[in-house]
């Protein structure tokens, strides 16, 4: 993460854990990385949370480099296995979800 996303860093302020996860943060606290494990450690779900001021420039970077599937909804390998990606609107920031399967498959 230090290296190919330095301007995340690690953010432990959640004391009680539900999930197994890792979440981090960016400087400014407008985006939050979070990605979540299975039980053998293994990556299931990742999801960044931004503010809409990131909203045109992270539509340009995905479209640029993965095949659209449907609305908000593009889909790219990885280790040979297909990964969905989703842009996710809410009313005050959006989220890109990155999962091994897409919402209703």
């Amino acid at each position: 993460m230090k290296e190919d996303h330095p301007e995340f860093r690690k953010d432990e302020s959640v004391i009680k854990q539900r999930f197994n996860y890792l979440k981090f943060v960016n400087r400014e606290r407008t985006k939050t990385w979070i990605i979540y494990f299975n039980e053998k450690d293994v990556c299931t779900v990742s999801k960044i949370i931004c503010d809409y001021a990131y909203y045109n420039t992270v539509l340009e970077d995905i479209e640029s480099r993965y095949k659209k599937k449907g609305d908000l909804e593009w889909e790219f390998k990885w280790g040979g296995k297909p990964i969905c990606l989703q842009i996710i609107k809410q009313d005050w920031y959006f989220t890109v979800r990155e999962a091994r399967k897409c919402k209703g498959e």
